[in-house]
């Protein structure tokens, strides 16, 4: 199998579920089959067990077998809400509510709709709409230092108001809690309603604002999600829309380059490796844990070794040892139940790195992600126009 192939597939089955999905549909309308509940009873089953995939893979099978199994129809509409896709689940509850209006699941399809939760694809979307109409710098440096766990943190500000960020690239979206807002002075209260967020803990009530956020001589107008807690303030990937980054981890700096500027970035003696962007813009590598391949988010807001879910464990064909620890781990969602241990070998391409530590977590998790204790004092940019991340040797 090719370097990248598990995670083109992987790529091609999440853009390709809604299309079979909505072709389920289509073609329910001009055959007749018999009902079968075995998909149905699978789909629940996974979806118990919060593996939102497999689950909607099951509920589409189940709806192709069954038209009018209503039921099943929610479920999909549910695997997409709970994987923060709340475009596509708002279609599918919008016609159960067409298809079915007296049934039960038309009234909690018309419940959901009524909270009318943003998914972070729209806010995504919504500032890369807003940054081409932004007179922005060709080159940012903002000096960052390394955090508890190893985190990037940077000296920003919200509406005018000093607060210490997270520069994090797993994070889709801006986030903040309100008691980093509350100890700002930060007037503004979040309003409408976006749902929920996914993260290391489960998932968790979010609002959404409108709110100015500014590092180095970067300052864009963006839409940000407000939680009630949170350790510190994400900044994701919506404020760095349209440049490519690069950080030097021996200076302390993440310079930003403009997508299309004439400004150069430094290069180095270089490894490259290649990722894909799955979701929404997540940057996605192929890490082997001793000999068991897996598809990981890069993610500098994770400041340990490798995360993943028991069912991404399961995925990638391991299990946890005997000797693992378990612990409690603490992320944007809240605790978790984990077991922590160490892999022999963790490879990422020609990077590789003995002794990295795994946490596996009990809860769900979007992703599994690898953090910045893999790429230790590495220098690295990420190049978006050629999908590469370059690390000094």
């Amino acid at each position: 199998m090719g370097k990248s192939t598990s995670m083109k597939s992987a790529n091609r089955f999440y853009w390709n579920i809604g299309f079979a999905f909505f072709a389920a549909f289509c073609l329910a309308n001009s055959s007749t089959c018999h009902a079968d509940d075995t998909a149905y009873l699978r789909g629940v089953s996974f979806y118990n067990e919060k593996n939102y995939p497999q689950a909607l893979k099951h509920f589409v099978a189940a709806v192709k077998t069954n038209p009018n199994n209503a039921t099943a129809l929610y479920y999909a509409g549910l695997c997409y809400s709970r994987s923060n896709a709340h475009d596509q689940a708002s279609q599918i509850f919008r016609l159960i509510v067409q298809r079915f209006p007296k049934s039960q699941e038309a009234k909690l399809a018309s419940t959901y709709l009524s909270a009318a939760p943003a998914s972070p694809v729209q806010t995504t979307t919504t500032a890369a709409s807003a940054a081409r109409s932004e007179s922005l710098p060709d080159q940012v440096i903002i000096p960052f230092s390394k955090g508890l766990g190893g985190h990037l943190m940077v000296d920003g500000e919200l509406n005018g108001r000093p607060l210490r960020m997270i520069f994090d690239t797993g994070a889709n979206s801006c986030c903040f809690g309100q008691n980093s807002l509350d100890q700002a002075g930060v007037s503004e209260q979040a309003s409408r309603n976006a749902g929920y967020a996914s993260g290391v803990g489960g998932n968790i009530p979010v609002k959404t604002m409108t709110a100015s956020i500014k590092a180095g001589n970067l300052c864009r107008r963006l839409p940000i999600l407000v939680q009630k807690n949170l350790f510190a303030p994400l900044l994701g990937q919506p404020f760095y829309e349209g440049y490519d980054y690069y950080i030097d981890n021996n200076a302390g700096i993440i310079r930003f380059t403009k997508q299309g500027s004439n400004s150069k970035s430094q290069s180095f003696d270089s490894v490259e490796i290649p990722y894909v962007e799955m979701g929404s813009s997540h940057i996605f590598v192929e890490a082997d844990i001793d000999g068991c391949k897996l598809p990981v988010c890069f993610d500098t807001g994770a400041g340990g070794g490798i995360s993943m879910s028991l069912t991404q464990l399961a995925a990638a064909g391991m299990s946890i040892p005997q000797d693992a620890v378990p612990t409690r781990v603490r992320g944007v969602a809240g605790e978790s139940l984990a077991w922590t241990f160490k892999a022999r070998v963790v490879r990422v391409g020609a990077i590789q790195k003995a002794g990295l530590p795994v946490t596996v977590l009990q809860g769900s998790l979007p992703c599994a992600l690898i953090g910045e204790d893999f790429f230790g004092q590495r220098t690295y940019t990420i190049d978006k126009v050629k999908k590469v991340i370059r690390f000094s040797r």
